[in-house]
């Protein structure tokens, strides 16, 4: 996964990722199957840019509360970024 950045935020118990990916490939691959290794099995939704103008940063929130995360600017913690 050398070519995913992902920086890594936590709010309220659920980690929010903004993954973004650096190279010359077709970046929905690497983002797919980055998405796919990181939630496993956990529920998680995700961001994708409809247009797909866009197609190397994706947004994933993994958590119990992820469908219904309400996210205050206050609550959001930079844990790490990998």
């Amino acid at each position: 996964m050398e070519k995913i950045k992902i920086t890594e935020l936590e709010c309220n118990g659920n980690k929010i990722l903004l993954m973004r990916y650096i190279g010359e490939d077709d970046p929905v691959r690497y983002l797919d199957n980055a998405v796919a290794l990181y939630v496993q099995e956990e529920e998680y939704v995700e961001f994708v840019d409809v247009e797909m103008d866009n197609p190397w940063i994706r947004i994933v929130i993994k958590g119990k509360t992820s469908k219904t995360l309400g996210i205050n600017n206050h609550d959001i913690n930079i844990t790490n970024v990998i």
